[in-house]
């Protein structure tokens, strides 16, 4: 016959449970009732609770509304974490979007250093021969730079070249013998105003021997020496102003420079004053040059 039950013994459960009783612990509560407390309540089914005490079976319900309490609030947490992750993925997602948009809307450069070089400025035009030599006639600007004694490189329709030199350089009557024999070799009509004849002498007398033969004259006008040269493309003009823009890589922006210009020949002008060897100049860009302002942010290629 079994033994009646200590107070501080578990209560016989093992036909309600139908458990082993030897994994059920010696003790479940504190020797002295009125201290107890349960520091690790095994019992947890609706039916094992019939057995606890009633401090026992308050501190059970109190960790469960604890538990329920931590649950729901780590449910709210990790709500708010997904949504807010949502929210900042899609803000994230708006912001790329618009800063490609906007990104792609910047004007592209390239930009370029000035070159310190020897640049030369030359008049080339077509020429016809004469006797003992050859003249050409023209009103161009750059007739105004022609002087006598420049070496004058020459080219024939049978690619033979050979060099001559400025003998004279006279202004001519339209109606003058020397206009209508040969400008209309040259041109296919007369001028209407006085025009500028340019006489080369050939530095070999043999070169040409029958009049009327057109020929290519090139005629070195001018040459600086260490000059600071920009591509012309990046030389732009505002009335009688010249000017540059200059790219800061820094802010990445583009300022205007006034400038002085040189002699401008096979693509690049000579820049006389504004701008230093340091500076970089923009010469390429990827939109029309009347959008540029003062500021404008440009990337570079």
């Amino acid at each position: 016959m079994n033994k009646k039950n200590n107070q501080n013994d578990y209560p016989d459960i093992s036909g309600v449970f139908d458990i082993d009783e030897s994994t059920i612990p010696d003790k479940m509560i504190a020797k002295d009732p009125d201290t107890a407390k349960i520091t690790e309540p095994i019992l947890t089914s609706d039916a094992a609770q019939r057995f606890l005490p009633k401090d026992a079976k308050k501190a059970l319900e109190k960790e469960k509304k604890a538990n329920k309490k931590r649950e729901n609030k780590n449910k709210r947490r990790t709500r708010l974490i997904i949504i807010l992750s949502a929210i900042l993925a899609l803000f994230l997602t708006v912001s790329i979007i618009n800063f490609v948009i906007e990104d792609s809307k910047i004007p592209t450069i390239s930009a370029e250093k000035p070159v310190t070089e020897t640049i030369s400025r030359y008049h080339t035009d077509t020429a016809v021969s004469v006797k003992q030599g050859a003249v050409f006639i023209d009103n161009d600007y750059d007739v105004h730079f022609i002087e006598k004694g420049q070496k004058v490189e020459l080219s024939s329709p049978e690619n033979m070249t050979f060099t001559g030199t400025v003998s004279d350089i006279k202004e001519e009557a339209p109606d003058s013998a020397l206009i209508t024999k040969h400008y209309p070799i040259l041109t296919g009509s007369l001028p209407s105003t006085p025009v500028y004849a340019v006489y080369i002498t050939f530095d070999n007398s043999d070169s040409f021997t029958e009049e009327g033969t057109e020929i290519s004259a090139k005629v070195l006008t001018k040459t600086s020496e260490n000059a600071l040269t920009v591509p012309s493309s990046a030389v732009f003009i505002n009335g009688n102003q010249h000017f540059v823009w200059i790219y800061s890589p820094f802010k990445k922006t583009l300022s205007k420079q006034d400038v002085n210009i040189g002699i401008s020949s096979d693509g690049r002008t000579e820049i006389t004053n504004g701008i230093k060897k340091s500076d970089r100049i923009a010469v390429t860009f990827s939109c029309s040059p009347e959008v540029l302002h003062e500021g404008i942010r440009v990337k570079t290629d």
